[in-house]
């Protein structure tokens, strides 16, 4: 799918180098992650050479990883009493990932001008799941204090704030909680997520929020028929809105039969990129919450390869750049604090 003929006359081995060369010079961001959650059930640390999953220090060097978004999930076991318990552990180990030298917190807009470089990795804390807030804002207020900057409203299930995808029978909207929390969130410049979330609460979303809400990982229902893909009316509104979408890597998203592979993946990105611009577009991996990884592609330290298919299939440099990472940082330019 060459978009523009930049890469069009270069031979296939010229691409694959140039994408090394390109991927090493680029912004490179993984937007979904639920790294925090294996470190914390395992007791290791991200700079640790024996990896606890798909992501650590060495695996990100690899990927040319830049920023990377850690999610705090809370298992179902947790909830409700112990979520958010389980929330606070979570943090505290990302701050402590941070008080190092080989991470970096990401909290405003200032703090995207020190990604890249070969220099320390910026990570950005989210919450996956609203639940998380026990029905109150002060919650909110406390955790964006706390440096959480991005929330996914529902997991699958329902929470006071909306009803998520699996709630197959009820598929309500944005509760009047939910409504107070999407202003609240427009107001601190926290992202808000919808991948999980019910078609109706995305709607919702979209109509009532003053910013782009983005999906973190979430994949073409057209081509992958699974209830937590996008169809292409909400990809088209999504995009109206000015908002992004985390294409992921997790395989039931990927093809409904068949295997996953990175070429599935990348037939993904097409779709997207041909119905509404790839300039909408940017990788949420789902890394360390999925039991199973594509072909191919058995860790994070495998984005270069991402990046060599886009090139081999005919995007510009440019294009490429922005779907790893450059679409997502321009976003976090318009809703972060100063």
């Amino acid at each position: 799918m060459a978009d523009d003929g930049q890469t069009g006359n270069m031979g296939r081995a010229e691409r694959v180098g140039h994408g090394a060369e390109m991927h090493a010079k680029s912004i490179v961001a993984d937007v979904h992650v639920d790294t925090l959650d294996v470190l914390l059930r395992t007791g290791k640390t991200m700079s640790e050479g024996a990896p606890a999953g798909h992501v650590c220090k060495a695996f990100l060097k690899e990927g040319g990883v830049d920023l990377l978004v850690t999610a705090m999930w809370t298992d179902q076991r947790f909830r409700p009493e112990g979520t958010m318990h389980r929330v606070m552990q979570m943090a505290d180990l990302f701050w402590q990932t941070c008080d190092g030298s080989d991470f970096f917190a990401v909290l405003s807009r200032s703090d995207l001008d020190r990604l890249g470089g070969g220099g320390p990795i910026g990570l950005m804390l989210a919450i996956e799941g609203g639940e998380a807030l026990c029905g109150d804002l002060a919650m909110l207020r406390l955790y964006h204090r706390l440096g959480v900057r991005l929330l996914t409203l529902t997991w699958s299930n329902r929470n006071e704030l909306a009803d998520g995808i699996w709630e197959k029978s009820a598929q309500g909207g944005l509760t009047d909680f939910g409504h107070k929390v999407v202003d609240f969130m427009n107001q601190l410049g926290m992202v808000i997520d919808l991948s999980h979330i019910s078609e109706r609460g995305f709607w919702d979303v979209l109509e009532c929020s003053k910013v782009p809400p983005i999906c973190s990982h979430s994949n073409a229902k057209r081509l992958c028929p699974n209830p937590r893909n996008l169809s292409d009316e909400q990809a088209v509104a999504l995009a109206e809105k000015g908002g992004v979408i985390g294409l992921t890597l997790c395989p039931p998203f990927l093809a409904q039969e068949g295997p996953a592979t990175l070429e599935v993946f990348l037939n993904h990105i097409d779709h997207f990129a041909g119905l509404l611009g790839a300039h909408h577009l940017c990788i949420g991996s789902d890394f360390d919450g999925i039991t199973a990884t594509p072909e191919g592609l058995p860790n994070i330290g495998y984005l270069p390869l991402v990046t060599e298919g886009l090139l081999r299939r005919g995007y510009s440099d440019e294009t490429v750049a922005g779907i790893i990472g450059g679409n997502f940082v321009r976003l976090l330019r318009q809703q972060l604090p100063a």
